[in-house]
């Protein structure tokens, strides 16, 4: 599936801000891409981090 594209660097406050999270999911990553289609409009989504406590998404 083809993806917007648009990438963004995260800061070193929100990286280790977002790693912190209890039960973290994921590894945070210090660039983020956009997971909508091509030529979305409005904003830009991703996620950043997700919790194994149930609905935790940010």
């Amino acid at each position: 599936m083809e993806r917007c594209g648009l990438t963004v660097a995260l800061a070193a406050e929100d990286i280790e801000r977002w790693s912190a999270v209890k039960d973290a999911a994921y590894e945070v990553e210090p660039v983020m891409e956009c997971l909508l289609a091509p030529l979305h409009s409005g904003d830009h989504a991703t996620l950043v981090q997700s919790s194994q406590t149930p609905d935790r998404d940010w």
